[in-house]
């Protein structure tokens, strides 16, 4: 009875719905994730979800052009910036993120359509200046933090590849979800040094790797 249930259940995800040919259709849509960045930097940010929208334009049945761009939302943990930024101050590191990559839909006739998706990404994070300049160990750092943005940093891109699917509800309107994964080049993550009466800060560049959980709908026209 199980076997039959799941045999059912994959009958129907896999059932035309209206046919639907995507060549020459343009779809939006918004969405929301889950973004997890990996490695040092989860010492120093705190993420809080992350919101956009999705554009993409059918090449042919199986191929599709994916623009998507994303504010993802972000606060300082207070322990590892403590004494790092004015007293009272109010930052964050939020982190801007646009992609631009082509997509394969495995069975875009399908009810239910899996795709591969890969690209290149654009990242625009906040790096804030640095003011009392001092040595330690021999590297340039800074006493402290400002609230001040450095305009000319934090301006990077990335490679990138997802994987997910869309369920249509209707010929024009589907839902979908998507596992994405970022290589981000040359990240300036935010480091100290310290010694026993002097803490120092500066940025330096890093690979970063942040992996994404997204949820979204897409409307066709």
């Amino acid at each position: 009875m199980r076997i039959l249930l799941i045999a059912s259940l994959i009958l129907f995800l896999c059932l035309p719905a209206a046919a639907v040919d995507k060549t020459g259709l343009f779809s939006v849509g918004p969405r929301v994730d889950v973004w997890l960045p990996m490695g040092p930097i989860n010492q120093s940010v705190l993420e809080q979800g992350s919101f956009g929208g999705l554009f993409s334009f059918g090449l042919g049945e199986a191929w599709s052009i994916v623009v998507r761009a994303a504010l993802d939302l972000a606060g300082r943990d207070g322990e590892y910036f403590e004494d790092a930024f004015p007293a009272g101050s109010d930052v964050d590191f939020n982190l801007f993120q646009a992609h631009l990559g082509l997509r394969w839909n495995m069975t875009p006739r399908a009810r239910f359509d899996p795709f591969v998706q890969f690209g290149v990404g654009y990242f625009a994070w906040p790096v804030y200046k640095g003011q009392d300049p001092v040595t330690i160990r021999g590297r340039q750092m800074y006493e402290s933090l400002t609230t001040e943005r450095d305009p000319g940093r934090g301006l990077v891109f990335s490679g990138w590849v997802a994987i997910g699917g869309e369920y249509f509800t209707e010929a024009s309107l589907s839902l979908e979800f998507e596992i994405g994964y970022d290589a981000v080049f040359d990240f300036p993550w935010p480091v100290k040094e310290e010694t026993e009466d002097l803490v120092g800060w500066n940025y330096e560049e890093q690979l970063l790797h942040i992996l994404t959980l997204g949820l979204g709908l897409n409307l066709y026209i």
